[in-house]
């Protein structure tokens, strides 16, 4: 973990294109790579956009990364009717194989996390690998929504609510943490996070975590006030092929902590997959001897 951290300057300058889904716009980005590796879509977190993302696609592999705004948020009109879960991963099958890509590797920060894990489930041959990001199975282990939001969206004391606290903030990258901040701070329309909010709320993954076949990584900020190690622990037993990785940080360790984070998912998606657990699954489970 000690090796310099190559910056894609590339990545800082993405294609950005609005794409039509049946009837939906989605702005995307578009960061090209050069290594011809599988691509990499990152699904952002509430109210975030694109551009949030460039502080830690910056620190990737050399391939192509795609982002794109949810409907309601940054570039994407908010959509006619709201949306679930499910019907997002479907878009996102739709937008994949409309850019002419097969198979992708994919990584879900927050609200994100469940759309990948949806979209793992729905359309496994599509997806090769999988990172979870400072998320669960679930909202339900947030019953106090209004404290939930305001953890996250009130910037004006980010070091208590969104990033863990002193520990979180004061010894993070403050440069990092304002560029973040004006990067999303206009991002999210209130019906947009309205709708976001309620496609995740009845859903849960799991009841289908413990047939996902694909290795998957599951990162978790140590002073996330959120996405706790209770969230990150129940995911590692629901999921057979996968580990559990802690990093520095609250919830934005992937910004606060691009270079370790960056590190953790590049060896990730290149190396060997995570050994599976003697226990593992929810059904199926097996004990040890």
């Amino acid at each position: 973990m000690s090796k310099a951290v190559t910056l894609h300057h590339n990545y800082a300058n993405p294609e950005i294109r609005d794409i039509d889904i049946d009837g939906q716009t989605l702005r995307l980005a578009l960061r090209k790579g050069e290594g011809g590796g599988v691509p990499l879509v990152m699904i952002n977190g509430i109210g975030a956009e694109v551009d949030s993302w460039e502080p830690l696609a910056r620190r990737m592999h050399d391939v192509d990364i795609i982002t794109f705004d949810a409907p309601g948020t940054g570039g994407s009109p908010l959509p006619a009717m709201p949306y679930t879960i499910v019907s997002m991963a479907t878009m996102l099958a739709k937008l994949i194989t409309k850019l002419g890509y097969q198979q992708v590797d994919v990584l879900g920060f927050s609200w994100g996390g469940f759309v990948a894990q949806q979209f793992a489930q729905q359309h496994p041959a599509m997806c090769r690998r999988v990172v979870l990001a400072a998320t669960a199975t679930s909202l339900m282990p947030y019953p106090n929504m209004t404290s939930f939001l305001d953890r996250i969206f009130n910037f004006s004391d980010t070091s208590k609510n969104v990033n863990g606290g002193q520990a979180g903030f004061n010894k993070a990258v403050p440069e990092l943490m304002k560029e973040f901040m004006s990067l999303t701070g206009n991002a999210a329309d209130m019906m947009g996070l309205s709708y976001q909010m309620m496609a995740a709320m009845g859903w849960s993954s799991a009841f289908f975590l413990h047939q996902m076949k694909q290795p998957t990584l599951i990162l978790l900020g140590r002073s996330d006030p959120i996405a706790t190690s209770f969230h990150g622990n129940v995911l590692k037993w629901l999921i057979p092929n996968s580990r559990l990785e802690t990093v520095d940080g609250g919830h934005l360790f992937l910004v606060t902590n691009a270079d370790v984070s960056g590190e953790l998912i590049r060896h990730f998606f290149e190396g060997d997959a995570p050994k599976v657990d003697p226990v593992s699954g929810f059904f199926g489970w097996k004990i040890p001897a």
